[in-house]
């Protein structure tokens, strides 16, 4: 199982990029807020899309996951059927910078 810890920052931090053709999956998320204010945090999956025939390749960001985390609290939320998955980036976005909540990916 790999990992990568984040800080939340509003600017969306990149956790991993899946390979191509190939399917990762979140095996669970932990936060650690020592932070002061609440913070809602995305789980986002940035890919580019195949052409076809129909249409030109795209551009895609999907929220896989959106929660938030009160100060001074820890979050686990751990998936055994590994029910996220990325197909292209991994990223974590945040509605405010705090150095002092620090998010764990593991996948």
């Amino acid at each position: 199982m790999s990992s990568k810890i984040v800080n939340a920052h509003t600017t969306a931090e990149s956790v991993f990029t899946a390979a191509n053709n190939k399917v990762e999956r979140i095996r669970g998320i932990q936060v650690d807020h020592r932070g002061i204010a609440a913070v809602q945090l995305t789980l986002q999956d940035s890919f580019t899309t195949t052409a076809t025939v129909a249409a030109a390749a795209a551009a895609v960001v999907e929220n896989r996951k959106i929660w938030s985390v009160m100060p001074g609290a820890n979050y686990t939320w751990m998936d055994d059927e590994r029910s996220i998955k990325i197909l292209g980036e991994c990223l974590v976005d945040s509605d405010v910078i705090d150095a002092d909540v620090e998010i764990t990916i593991l996948w």
